[in-house]
């Protein structure tokens, strides 16, 4: 990761400055009919992954990112390259192209500037300081070697990459007749996103499933996975992501999606913890099972033999007890499962029965403060039980089960959500995403705040 920071250095230098730069008087401006398309034609049409990120000063998505100071890591990065905001500030405006070139290959970046001698004395003060090495020409490009990555300035062209062999490779994918084109990004991007976004991505996900292991790739709905488009937009609040991915031709059914439905999943107020939710349980790990069955034919058995063995304690989980919304949550080293039952009293009878009924070696089930405690060799190994209606289970005391049944709960669109606590440094507020699909696409939001 350390790598692809270092690689990506002054890309990201260029990033931080957005929002506070004029263009000088004197500088030399290129004129061009489509900057991007300059960017784009650098990678080749078959590049797995690409994003084109706006970085004009005045653009109000710029400016809201600039100001969150989500940037800040990115500026100190820069800063202790001896790279500083204020010999780059003249350099933004257009859009700059990021992305793969080829599958496994390190980040190329690609930035049309409106300041050619700008860009020319950049690359001078760096060699002058010691931080990069002329590598000679390629193209009309000049090529400069550093120590984790290397750049070239053709013109008012910026080219960074993890080295000169990467960049050469790039120059000459510009004068091919293959290059990327923006139709292909376009026609992958999600249907209703506002224009005017922070950065569009697209991403050929074929390529990362052919490389997954064969338990993961027999999964339909991971088979399924073809061209994807995202775009990010900068919110007065935080980022807002919305992909979608095509999954159409394949024969793929709602059976198969754990996020199939317009029902919406119901996520405990936030406490700083991860959590999954799904408004359905019950479809959820019928999903779950049908994509265990494709990957795990053999693994499978023990679900088989587990069903059986509640089936003679009187638990059947064919009955829909195991129906409505639920959410799993980490807190702490604890994992705790939390359902609204479609059917709480059937599911307080199987229960009781299964109570009763238990015989196994080693293995006990008895009520206790109000709810059931399972025993292995007299450990406790799980408690489970029902709190006005609401089932609760997990490895932790009765009273901290109790009171999360009655943790308030908030609706989000989609039928599968997961909330992230925090992200590192990045993003300190929980990030949350939600799922949903068809059996030809499937769709995620997500929201990372400032």
């Amino acid at each position: 990761m350390a790598r692809w920071r270092t690689r990506t250095l002054l890309v990201g230098a260029l990033a931080t400055v957005a929002g506070c730069s004029v263009v000088p008087p004197g500088s030399v401006v290129i004129p061009t009919l489509s900057p991007r398309r300059e960017a784009l034609s650098y990678f080749p049409a078959g590049a797995p992954v690409v994003a084109v990120v706006a970085t004009d000063p005045q653009d109000p998505e710029v400016r809201r990112l600039a100001g969150s100071g989500l940037l800040a890591p990115l500026q100190r990065a820069a800063d202790a390259q001896g790279v500083h905001y204020a010999q780059l500030r003249s350099l933004l405006g257009h859009d700059l192209v990021v992305g793969q070139p080829y599958v496994g290959a390190p980040p190329l970046a690609v930035l049309l500037t409106d300041d050619a001698s700008g860009l020319g004395a950049l690359a001078k003060a760096l060699v002058r300081a010691g931080r990069a090495t002329p590598a000679g020409q390629y193209r009309g490009a000049n090529l400069f070697a550093a120590r984790r990555f290397a750049f070239a300035v053709r013109g008012a062209v910026l080219l960074a990459g993890a080295s000169t062999a990467q960049l050469v490779k790039a120059l000459d994918t510009r004068v091919g007749d293959g290059g990327f084109e923006a139709s292909q990004l376009n026609r992958e991007l999600p249907a209703g996103g506002r224009p005017g976004a922070l950065a569009h991505v697209f991403a050929d996900l074929r390529p990362l499933v052919a490389r997954a292991p064969p338990a993961v790739r027999a999964v339909p709905l991971v088979r399924a996975l073809g061209a994807a488009g995202m775009t990010v937009h900068a919110s007065a609040t935080g980022l807002d992501a919305v992909a979608q991915a095509d999954t159409s031709g394949v024969g793929l059914t709602e059976a198969d999606l754990p996020a199939a439905g317009g029902s919406s999943a119901r996520v405990p107020v936030p406490r700083g913890d991860s959590t999954l939710a799904v408004a359905d349980l019950g479809r959820f790990l019928q999903a779950a099972e049908r994509a265990a069955r494709a990957a795990l034919p053999v693994g499978i058995l023990r679900l088989d033999a587990l069903r059986e063995r509640l089936d003679i304690v009187g638990v059947a989980l064919s009955a829909g007890l195991l129906q409505g919304p639920a959410s799993l949550t980490a807190l702490g080293d604890a994992k705790l499962l939390r359902l609204q039952p479609a059917h709480p009293r059937t599911l307080a009878l199987a229960l009781s029965r299964a109570a009763r009924r238990l015989r196994a070696p080693h293995w006990t089930i008895r009520p206790e403060d109000g709810l059931y405690a399972v025993r292995d060799r007299g450990q406790v190994v799980l408690r489970v039980g029902l709190v006005d209606g609401v089932l609760v289970a997990g490895r932790a005391r009765a009273a901290t089960l109790t009171r999360f049944a009655a943790v308030p709960v908030s609706a989000v669109r989609g039928p599968v959500a997961l909330r992230i606590p925090r992200l590192g440094a990045w993003f300190p507020r929980p990030v949350v995403a939600t799922l949903e699909g068809t059996p030809d696409a499937l769709r995620v939001d997500a929201h990372a705040g400032f």
